[in-house]
Formats: C-alpha cells, sequence, structure tokens
C-alpha cells in the first residue's frame, strides 16, 4: 500500500501527477497553493481584495494586521455606502496616532467610531470586531485593549460589497499606508463562518491573494499595483 501523507509531488515519465485515484476515491492531489506568514499592500498601493459580499445586519470579523509603526491614516477593511452614513469598516491606524484604531459604524443618521487608543502595538496585531443593533466594540486581543462606552449603532443592511486590504468608500477603494494582513474571518449575522481567509499564492504561477477556506475560493488582487509575501509557512 502506497502512503501518500507528505507527499508534495509525483514525477513519471509523461510529466507531473496533478492527482492519484482509485475507483472514484480520490487519494492524493497536488498542492495548488502555498500558504505564507502574511500579504501585503504598500502604502498608497491599489491592490485590495473584494470580499464578495456586504454587511448584513450583525456581524462578528476578526483581523490580524502587523503595523509598522507609522502614523499614515490607512484603511485595511470595510466599507461605507453612498451617503457615508452606513459604515462597517477597521481604520488602523486612525488618525494622526501610530498607536490607534477605530471601528466605524452608525446609529442610522449619522457614523460612529469605537476607538482603541494608545494600545496598538507594532508588530502582528490581533482585532476583534462586533458590531448589530446596540453593540459596536473593537478589541485587540494581542494587546487586551478593548473599545469602552455606550454606543448607538442600529440594524441596517448595505449593499456595497466589502473589502479587504481597502475600505470600499462611496463606491471607491481607499488605501492610505501599508496594510499588511496575515489572517481574516467574517461571521454573518447568525454567527456562521461565512469568510476564512488565508494568505498565500499560487504555486502555478505565483499569484499572491487569500484562499477562502468557508467558500473554496482563491480571491485575488481586484485593484491595480500588487501584493508582497511574506515567507512560506
Amino acid at each position: 500500500m502506497i502512503e501518500f501523507f507528505g507527499v508534495s509531488g509525483i514525477s513519471i515519465p509523461e510529466g507531473e501527477v496533478r492527482s492519484v485515484g482509485c475507483k472514484g476515491t480520490l487519494l492524493w492531489q497536488a498542492e495548488a497553493y502555498r500558504e505564507v506568514e502574511w500579504i501585503s499592500a504598500a502604502a498608497s498601493v491599489g491592490a485590495y481584495i473584494d470580499l464578495g459580499f456586504a454587511y448584513d445586519t450583525a456581524a462578528t470579523i476578526r483581523l490580524e494586521q502587523w503595523l509598522n509603526g507609522a502614523k499614515t491614516t490607512t484603511y485595511p477593511f470595510g466599507a461605507t455606502n453612498s451617503t457615508g452614513v452606513l459604515r462597517c469598516m477597521l481604520t488602523s491606524p486612525d488618525g494622526e496616532s501610530a498607536h490607534s484604531s477605530g471601528f466605524y459604524g452608525s446609529n442610522g443618521v449619522n457614523y460612529g467610531a469605537s476607538s482603541i487608543a494608545n494600545n496598538v502595538t507594532s508588530g502582528k496585531n490581533e482585532f476583534v470586531m462586533t458590531i448589530g443593533a446596540g453593540v459596536r466594540k473593537l478589541q485587540n486581543l494581542t494587546t487586551g485593549v478593548t473599545s469602552s462606552g455606550t454606543v448607538s449603532q442600529s440594524a441596517y443592511t448595505m449593499t456595497d460589497n466589502l473589502y479587504l486590504f481597502a475600505q470600499n468608500y462611496k463606491g471607491s477603494p481607499r488605501f492610505g499606508g501599508e496594510r499588511r494582513i496575515s489572517a481574516f474571518r467574517y461571521y454573518d449575522k447568525d454567527g456562521s463562518l461565512i469568510c476564512d481567509l488565508v494568505p498565500c499564492y499560487r504555486i502555478a504561477d505565483g499569484v499572491i491573494g487569500m484562499y477562502d477556506r468557508a467558500r473554496e475560493l482563491f480571491l485575488t488582487n481586484a485593484g491595480s499595483g500588487s501584493f508582497t509575501k511574506g515567507a512560506d509557512v
């Protein structure tokens, strides 16, 4: 019996084997993507990912962002509608502080931000964003800091798709400083994991993107410029 565990490639005289099966059962398939530590878009570079869905009523969002201490306002995730009132988006760093991040929502009349100040670390920051009727919270699990204060947050549905490595701002992407991300997960209003992104590149041609384990999709750059990547995992 042949043991295929750990086999990264098989060659025969005719070329590289893509898969091995027996009586209709897939025993082994060549790896199509290689996971990396992170992928990044440099400051003002127009690379981003269209997540393919919009915010609806409530969500829990987890995002790992690497920060380098720069003070440039940066827009790594989210969307707002054409009026700028309805929002679901993270700005990090936010404003002139290199150690502040803000998660934006709305009460239906005005937008509002839940912020953590002076407690974002240089390096990897693991953010958890919670949004829905009566709640809008930003946590940094790396530093142990959570936004505080009572918020006015209403339930609403948006039609503009959410972006990663950018914000879908009134129909156009905006970027800011460097966006370096190593993980992204999106749980919908029912608590179902509908998007689970892993940074990677396609082995066949080296294209960099994020593989969605929830939808089994490889998402690539929807904008201009290009991503860079960290080391293989």
